[in-house]
């Protein structure tokens, strides 16, 4: 997305499994965000305000595809090994 930052919230990234433990949807925008999953895989996010954050902890390989639901056209991907 567009304005958002994406952290890792942890030293490397991934934990001893393999899987990234935790991510969170930053946003440094000046309009509110709201991320949703594609195809219901994590839970979608309340209205990400500027300077709110979003976390979700994909304990699942795979590939996350997201939107902003407030701006269709902004989309992104997460793939977990």
């Amino acid at each position: 997305m567009t304005d958002t930052i994406l952290h890792d919230h942890n030293d490397d990234g991934v934990d001893r499994r393999g899987f990234l433990k935790c991510m969170a949807w930053v946003n440094a925008d000046d309009v509110p965000h709201k991320i949703v999953s594609s195809d219901g895989k994590f839970a979608a996010s309340p209205a990400i305000d500027t300077n709110d954050q979003y976390a979700f902890r994909f304990t699942q390989p795979g590939r996350y595809e997201y939107f902003c639901a407030l701006h269709p056209k902004m989309t992104g991907v997460i793939v977990v090994q």
